[in-house]
């Protein structure tokens, strides 16, 4: 009988003791989860902090931008000025077919800078919409519909390059075949020549 009750005490005190283990872990882990959320939040607000700052810091060149040329013509428009309201003349492309032949792509790219500063002078435009002030290249500013704003991708400049090439090989035949590497090194150099 005593070993009975003793049995059915040393039970009960077993899981009396794991009940209040359970409860107390539980509420632990609920205090830990809601530590974890309020930490998330102060990080996440610390790190919308930094990019904020961050932005305003490293981006002075496009608050100058926006601030001193934000009536520059937008590229899209340029882009749509250059196709439709110019006129690639016939010594301009035997000048690109040239330079590519004698030069290669770095005269190229050369040429198309001062074609692009012509067409500008013609066009009554009195900043090109685009402007790099990264010494690695990596990226550009352009002015667009909302403002100058960064790019990444060369997407505008390959166009004005496809529209040249394809204008010169339109009317006179001759075909600049410009792979990938080639097209990166003129979309540098017009990047440079706006830095």
């Amino acid at each position: 009988k005593n070993s009975n009750l003793h049995r059915h005490y040393y039970k009960c005190k077993v899981k009396k003791e794991y009940d209040d283990e359970t409860k107390r872990v539980k509420a632990e882990n609920e205090r830990l989860k809601a530590e974890v959320e309020k930490l998330k939040s102060q990080q996440s607000n610390t790190t919308n902090n930094i990019q904020i700052n961050t932005y305003i810091k490293n981006d002075k060149v496009l608050n100058y931008l926006n601030s001193n040329y934000g009536d520059v013509i937008e590229m899209d428009n340029f882009i749509n000025k250059l196709k439709n309201d110019t006129f690639l003349s016939r010594e301009m492309m035997d000048c690109f077919v040239t330079c590519y032949n004698n030069g290669g792509v770095d005269s190229f790219g050369t040429t198309l800078v001062k074609y692009l500063n012509q067409i500008c002078k013609q066009l009554d435009i009195n900043i090109f919409p685009l402007c790099c002030s990264d010494s690695n290249l990596r990226s550009h500013k352009e002015k667009n519909d909302v403002g100058w704003e960064t790019v990444i991708d060369t997407t505008k400049i390959e166009e004005i390059i496809h529209n040249t090439v394809n204008d010169i090989f339109m009317e006179t035949g001759c075909m600049i075949a410009l792979d990938a590497k080639e097209r990166k090194k003129i979309c540098n150099i017009v990047k440079k020549s706006y830095g």
